[in-house]
């Protein structure tokens, strides 16, 4: 099991972004890019997974520190179908359900780590 960036890319700034590039985390479980996250002191409100594609943007600064943590940079496409991926393999299995994922994005853990 891993974790994976893809290149630095210009981003477009708004009012909850506020860098010119940024990057995509992803990683092959769930659990196993939730628990990288918080070892790189992301916060879960930051997950994202738009279309049912679980990663975490990240600016220049929080990809050198996923890399130096162990992240192995892949290429653009190898990212999206790394997400396509997980989509698939946990659409019937450990995906997370609507509540889960808004649960998630509100960062709310239970005392193990797990979302409650």
């Amino acid at each position: 099991m891993s974790v994976y960036v893809d290149r630095l890319k210009p981003s477009v700034k708004n009012k909850n972004w506020k860098y010119d590039k940024s990057c995509h985390m992803v990683a092959d479980t769930l659990e196993e890019l939730h628990e990288f996250a918080k070892g790189i002191k992301l916060l879960t409100s930051w997950f994202q997974n738009r279309l049912g594609m679980p990663h975490y943007d990240l600016t220049e600064g929080k990809r050198a520190e996923a890399i130096k943590a162990g992240a192995i940079e892949i290429s653009d496409d190898q990212v999206v179908d790394r997400m396509r991926e997980a989509r698939k393999e946990n659409q019937n299995e450990d995906y997370p359900s609507l509540l889960d994922q808004m649960k998630l994005s509100k960062g709310v853990a239970d005392a193990s780590g797990g979302v409650s």
